[in-house]
């Protein structure tokens, strides 16, 4: 890692390094650190680590759309740090709440071209 970089472009670049600084230092440390440098809501840290029960429990229209510093929402952290399970749940409630898909997980499974509105 080069010596002066921003806290924002080693969350951007370094995912292992963050990762493993978040879970020594544990999550209220990341949350006081994250909303100052790169104003994340407690949703894009959740998704950023791949903690499912706090994603689901953070699942409100304004904590999905939030977008951070660097104007990333939630679903792209839980894409940048490999947590396909919380990016799925991201996208099927923003379907949900956005595009007007109900129940978006079942829809998934008919066959391409059957989706109601």
């Amino acid at each position: 890692m080069k010596e002066n970089i921003s806290f924002a472009e080693i969350v951007i670049n370094y995912p292992e390094t963050v990762k493993n600084s978040i879970r020594e230092k544990g999550v209220g440390y990341s949350l006081v650190q994250f909303k100052t440098d790169l104003n994340f809501t407690p949703l894009h840290e959740f998704a950023l680590l791949g903690e499912v029960g706090l994603v689901f429990q953070n699942l409100e229209p304004e904590n999905l759309k939030a977008k951070d510093a660097t104007g990333h929402t939630p679903l792209y952290w839980a894409i940048k740090y490999g947590n396909p399970l919380v990016a799925e749940i991201l996208f099927l409630a923003h379907l949900e709440n956005f595009v007007g898909i109900k129940n978006a997980e079942e829809e998934f499974k008919k066959p391409a071209g059957v989706i109601s509105v």
